[in-house]
């Protein structure tokens, strides 16, 4: 049992490996696959009996490294689209209506139209 523990624990560390060569590569469709993989294999894991020995625990800690280094990733990621999104969606110099008055038109108006 606690063999084939320690092959599910290294598979998971292999699979977060390719998540990350997937995720540097965006490819969205293969990181679908892996989350479906990760979930199933995650869910196996579970059902096993747990039995303390110092070759896992290292193993636990490589898991939990490689996750950390994926969490980092995209949480960098995502800060990055937020910052994209923001600097389109602000601005930048006032607009004005037909009436003369400053329009709350958000900034991208004129970009999706076309008319920039």
């Amino acid at each position: 049992m606690g063999c084939e523990l320690n092959n599910r624990l290294e598979e998971l560390k292999a699979l977060l490996q390719r998540e990350r060569d997937c995720a540097i590569r965006l490819d969205m469709e293969e990181l679908r696959q892996l989350l479906q993989e990760k979930m199933s294999l995650l869910t196996h894991i579970n059902k096993l009996p747990v039995e303390d020995n110092p070759q896992r625990l290292k193993l636990l800690q490589q898991i939990a490294h490689e996750n950390r280094r994926n969490a980092r990733l995209f949480e960098s990621a995502g800060t990055r689209v937020q910052r994209c999104l923001s600097f389109y969606f602000k601005p930048r110099y006032p607009q004005y209506g037909s009436d003369g008055h400053v329009s709350p038109k958000n900034g991208l108006r004129p970009l999706l139209s076309g008319r920039v």
